[in-house]
């Protein structure tokens, strides 16, 4: 611990030493010591930085320290932004791409019209897929692209 219970500084405290501001319980790294003794504290992933009493202070040992630039990692690479260290951050709602779209096609089966020669042969194609499930798509495909453009 950087700052003692009876208010004073203790001495020692390195610049790039990683602490946890007990104030508003934010983790940062020591980017420099001003002259009146605060600290200039940046979040581990950058940002605007802030300053510190030393006695507010609490150093992290190597393993909180890595714990913390983890969650802070975990927590960009979930929610795409660079978020707080506090303990009790405020959570933003993941937000939808945008609402679903009405896709052009049908997804029914496209119907052969009688006696249209192009119709038989595609629709035959689609049977002789048999259970190759992307062939037989495909051909559903060119059947409905064939019944846009001859057939409407």
């Amino acid at each position: 611990m950087v700052g003692s219970a009876d208010g004073r500084a203790a001495p020692g405290v390195d610049i790039n030493s990683v602490v946890r501001d007990r104030v508003t319980g934010r983790t940062g790294r020591v980017i420099s010591v001003e002259a009146d003794g605060r600290l200039l504290l940046c979040p581990l992933r950058g940002g605007p930085g802030w300053e510190v009493s030393p006695t507010d202070i609490v150093r992290l040992d190597s393993t909180e320290a890595l714990r913390a630039r983890v969650a802070e990692a975990n927590a960009a690479s979930t929610w795409g932004r660079l978020p707080t260290s506090s303990p009790n951050p405020e959570v933003p709602r993941r937000r939808s791409a945008s609402p679903a779209t009405p896709l052009p096609l049908s997804l029914t089966r496209p119907v052969p019209v009688a006696g249209c020669a192009d119709c038989t042969r595609l629709a035959e194609a689609e049977a002789a897929a048999g259970r190759d499930q992307s062939a037989a798509a495909d051909e559903r495909i060119r059947l409905r692209r064939h019944l846009a453009a001859a057939h409407r």
